[in-house]
């Protein structure tokens, strides 16, 4: 009887949460449709297609601005994301080569630490790896490739967003300007893993 006395109040507070929520839902799915002119309008020529699609008119590209209404339009505009795509494999492999020269200059400086504090004491020694860490950490090289992540970022996802408006000529150019970029750079690189990719 205790049990029931608190799981039958909670039952009906759980049951009227449910009914408002759906009577919500519905006014709100209703005042859309009111809104909008019909239930299927906003996947028409105006709304974001959820499909991949070959039309040239009425597909805004991340900004509101970029609009394409013409194969002119969409000409230009897979022209520009397709750069964009090359230069992003470029900008992946050169932070990389970046990050690599920094390790090797690294290496070299601590051999050479190592060699110049070979002769010190052991309770020296034990207090190299604490600097070490904050070395690495206030660095300008560091500084430098938390910026450009800050950079690869921003422009992976843009890329990606670009991907999802559906249009199968921006989607290409995506993909093609991807593997030419990787074609005209990665051959740099000395590990076929991509450590630098945002978009897994």
């Amino acid at each position: 009887m205790t049990m029931a006395r608190y799981i039958i109040p909670l039952v009906v507070v759980l049951v009227i949460c449910q009914t408002t929520c759906t009577y919500g839902a519905t006014e709100t799915a209703s005042t859309m449709t009111n809104t909008t002119g019909g239930g299927d309008s906003g996947h028409g020529d105006g709304g974001h297609k959820m499909y991949f699609f070959f039309g040239h008119t009425g597909i805004t590209v991340l900004f509101y601005e970029w609009k394409i209404d013409s194969v002119a339009a969409l000409i230009g505009s897979c022209i520009g994301v397709f750069a964009i795509a090359v230069l992003y494999e470029g900008f992946k492999v050169w932070r990389e080569m970046l990050m690599v020269r920094a390790q090797d200059s690294n290496a070299a400086s601590q051999s050479i630490e190592l060699l110049t504090n070979a002769k010190k004491s052991s309770y020296t020694l034990d207090f190299i790896p604490s600097a070490k860490t904050r070395d690495q950490i206030c660095n300008s090289m560091h500084a430098l490739q938390s910026l450009l992540h800050i950079v690869q970022v921003l422009i992976s996802y843009g890329l990606m967003l670009v991907f999802m408006t559906f249009n199968v000529w921006l989607c290409l150019s995506v993909a093609l300007g991807a593997g030419v970029g990787y074609f005209l750079f990665a051959w740099r690189k000395s590990t076929t893993i991509d450590r630098n990719e945002h978009c897994h």
